[in-house]
C-alpha cells in the first residue's frame, strides 16, 4: 500500500544506475530550480536481465523509497520498468512518468513523413534496448497505436558495460551488431531505448559515420524532460539528493561530473 503524500513538491527519479542521470540532466537543463531526489538501485543492476516478477518488486520498492524521501512526482527513468511503472498508476497517489509514451509522441509529432513509416511499409525506426524492454513489446505497441511499424533489437550487455566504464573498444564490439542491423534494414532513426545508452551515443554516431551511413540517433531523455516540465511542478530551489543501494565509483564520479554534487548516500 503506497502512502505518505507531501505538500512540498519534489520529483523522484529512479533507475538501476547512472542511466537515469541522462533524464535528470535533461530535466535540470530545462528546469534549473526543480528539486529532485534520485535513487540508483545498483544492488539490482542490470534491470534488463530480470524477470517481470523481479522488476515489479524492484519498481514498487523504488517508488515507495522515493515517496518516503519526499517525492511527490515520479519519473521511472528506466525503459525496462516503463510498462510496470505505468501499470502502478492506479495504486499510487502521485503522478508517474515513464519513458516510452513521451518518446513515441515526440517522434510521431516532430518528424515529418516519410520518416514515420506506416503499417504497410518497411520500418525505418530501430529501437535498441535491453532484453526486458524488447520482451515487453511496449515500444512496438506504442508505435503501432500511431500507425507506425518499427523494429526492436536487444543489446544485452551494453548497459552493464557502460555502468562499469568499459573501454571504447569493448563498447564498439558490443554495439557493432546493432549498427550493422540498422544499416541492413535501412533505418532512418535509431532510438536509444535504454537510459544508459546515451552515454555511448557518440560511439553509435561514430560507427555509423565510419560506414558513411546517415541516421538520426534519438535520445528519449529530452522527450521525457519536456513532458516533466510540462506536467510536473518544477518550481523549487534546485536541490538534489542522490541515493544508491550499492556503492559505485563510476556512479559517484558521474554525479560529481554532471551535477557537482557529493550528496551520495548508501542504503544499508
Amino acid at each position: 500500500m503506497f502512502g505518505v503524500i507531501f505538500y512540498v513538491r519534489m520529483i523522484g527519479i529512479f533507475d538501476s544506475g547512472m542511466g537515469g542521470l541522462t533524464v535528470a540532466m535533461a530535466i535540470r537543463e530545462r528546469a534549473p530550480l526543480a528539486d529532485f531526489v534520485y535513487f540508483a538501485d545498483l544492488a539490482n543492476m542490470p534491470f534488463g536481465e530480470k524477470s517481470e516478477e523481479e522488476l515489479l518488486h524492484i519498481t514498487k520498492h523504488a517508488i515507495q523509497f522515493l515517496m518516503d524521501h519526499g517525492a511527490t512526482e515520479i519519473v521511472a527513468a528506466c525503459n525496462s520498468v516503463s510498462m510496470l511503472a505505468s501499470g502502478l498508476r492506479s495504486e499510487i497517489h502521485i503522478p508517474i512518468m515513464e519513458m516510452s509514451e513521451p518518446t513515441v509522441c515526440a517522434l510521431a509529432q516532430d518528424h515529418p513523413q516519410p520518416l514515420l513509416v506506416k503499417e504497410e511499409s518497411l520500418p525505418s525506426i530501430l529501437v535498441v534496448a535491453t532484453e526486458a524492454t524488447v520482451r515487453s513489446g511496449m515500444y512496438a505497441r506504442a508505435f503501432a497505436a500511431q500507425g507506425i511499424k518499427i523494429e526492436s533489437m536487444a543489446i544485452p550487455v551494453l548497459a552493464s558495460a557502460i555502468e562499469r566504464d568499459a573501454s571504447r573498444m569493448e563498447l564498439r564490439e558490443i554495439i557493432l551488431p546493432a549498427v550493422k542491423y540498422a544499416i541492413t534494414m535501412n533505418a532512418k532513426t535509431l532510438v536509444l531505448g535504454c537510459t544508459q545508452y546515451p552515454f555511448a551515443r557518440s560511439l553509435f554516431e561514430e560507427m555509423f559515420f565510419e560506414q558513411n551511413y546517415f541516421i538520426e540517433v534519438f535520445d528519449p531523455a529530452d522527450a521525457v524532460a519536456e513532458e516533466v516540465v510540462s506536467q510536473f511542478d518544477v518550481r523549487g530551489r534546485g536541490e538534489q539528493t542522490f541515493f544508491v543501494s550499492k556503492s559505485s565509483e563510476v556512479f559517484d564520479r558521474s554525479v560529481r561530473e554532471f551535477f557537482s554534487s557529493k550528496s551520495l548516500i548508501s542504503i544499508p
